[in-house]
Protein backbone atom coordinates (compact mmCIF):
# COMPACT_ATOMS: atom_id res chain seq x y z
CA UNK A 1 0.00 0.00 0.00
CA UNK A 2 1.44 3.72 -0.85
CA UNK A 3 2.20 5.87 2.12
CA UNK A 4 -0.03 8.94 1.86
CA UNK A 5 1.60 12.32 2.54
CA UNK A 6 0.53 14.39 5.05
CA UNK A 7 -1.47 17.77 4.34
CA UNK A 8 -0.75 21.20 5.90
CA UNK A 9 -2.34 24.07 5.31
CA UNK A 10 -0.37 27.74 5.68
CA UNK A 11 -0.90 31.07 6.23
CA UNK A 12 2.36 33.11 5.46
CA UNK A 13 4.48 31.78 7.86
CA UNK A 14 1.89 29.51 9.90
CA UNK A 15 2.07 25.79 8.76
CA UNK A 16 -0.45 23.41 10.30
CA UNK A 17 -0.99 19.50 9.07
CA UNK A 18 -4.58 18.18 8.66
CA UNK A 19 -4.66 15.21 11.11
CA UNK A 20 -6.04 13.80 14.44
CA UNK A 21 -4.18 15.22 17.48
CA UNK A 22 -3.58 13.71 20.62
CA UNK A 23 -4.42 16.81 23.65
CA UNK A 24 -2.05 16.96 26.75
CA UNK A 25 -5.32 16.29 28.65
CA UNK A 26 -6.85 13.15 26.71
CA UNK A 27 -9.04 13.05 23.96
CA UNK A 28 -7.95 13.30 20.29
CA UNK A 29 -8.94 16.22 17.83
CA UNK A 30 -9.20 17.00 14.71
CA UNK A 31 -7.35 20.28 12.57
CA UNK A 32 -9.85 21.90 10.07
CA UNK A 33 -7.48 24.43 8.94
CA UNK A 34 -6.34 28.12 9.78
CA UNK A 35 -8.50 31.43 10.16
CA UNK A 36 -7.15 34.76 11.43
CA UNK A 37 -8.46 36.88 14.11
CA UNK A 38 -10.13 39.79 12.27
CA UNK A 39 -9.50 42.10 16.08
CA UNK A 40 -6.11 40.61 16.68
CA UNK A 41 -4.57 39.40 13.46
CA UNK A 42 -3.30 36.27 15.25
CA UNK A 43 -3.82 33.04 13.63
CA UNK A 44 -6.25 30.37 14.39
CA UNK A 45 -6.54 27.04 14.13
CA UNK A 46 -9.88 25.41 13.79
CA UNK A 47 -10.41 22.19 15.04
CA UNK A 48 -12.99 19.94 16.51
CA UNK A 49 -13.28 16.65 18.76
CA UNK A 50 -12.44 13.50 16.62
CA UNK A 51 -16.06 11.89 17.65
CA UNK A 52 -19.06 13.93 16.51
CA UNK A 53 -20.28 15.82 13.40
CA UNK A 54 -17.23 17.98 13.45
CA UNK A 55 -19.55 20.87 12.61
CA UNK A 56 -21.84 21.40 16.10
CA UNK A 57 -21.01 22.83 19.28
CA UNK A 58 -17.84 20.95 19.41
CA UNK A 59 -16.22 23.67 16.92
CA UNK A 60 -13.21 25.26 18.58
CA UNK A 61 -10.85 28.13 17.68
CA UNK A 62 -7.09 28.46 19.36
CA UNK A 63 -4.43 30.76 18.57
CA UNK A 64 -1.38 29.15 16.69
CA UNK A 65 0.85 29.84 19.47
CA UNK A 66 -1.10 28.20 22.14
CA UNK A 67 -2.07 25.13 20.51
CA UNK A 68 2.24 24.45 19.64
CA UNK A 69 2.93 25.84 23.55
CA UNK A 70 4.96 23.57 25.25
CA UNK A 71 2.52 21.61 28.71
CA UNK A 72 3.84 19.09 30.83
CA UNK A 73 1.98 16.09 29.38
CA UNK A 74 1.01 12.78 32.32
CA UNK A 75 3.99 10.92 31.78
CA UNK A 76 6.06 13.81 32.75
CA UNK A 77 7.35 14.84 29.50
CA UNK A 78 7.18 18.57 28.32
CA UNK A 79 5.84 18.11 24.46
CA UNK A 80 3.48 20.60 22.61
CA UNK A 81 -0.02 20.87 23.83
CA UNK A 82 -1.34 18.90 20.77
CA UNK A 83 0.62 16.10 19.29
CA UNK A 84 0.02 14.73 16.08
CA UNK A 85 -0.81 11.02 15.64
CA UNK A 86 1.30 10.67 12.72
CA UNK A 87 1.09 7.97 9.69
CA UNK A 88 -1.16 5.75 12.31
CA UNK A 89 -4.09 7.88 13.33
CA UNK A 90 -5.39 4.36 14.62
CA UNK A 91 -2.73 4.37 17.84
CA UNK A 92 -1.65 7.46 20.05
CA UNK A 93 2.29 7.78 19.90
CA UNK A 94 1.99 8.17 24.06
CA UNK A 95 -0.46 7.04 26.75
CA UNK A 96 -1.95 9.74 27.80
CA UNK A 97 -4.00 8.12 30.38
Amino acid sequence: MAKVSSIYVTDGDARLEIALFDHYKGGVYQTRGLARCTETGNVLVIYCAALGNGWGPNLFARRLADWNEGVLWPDGVERARFVSRGDDPAVPPFKVR
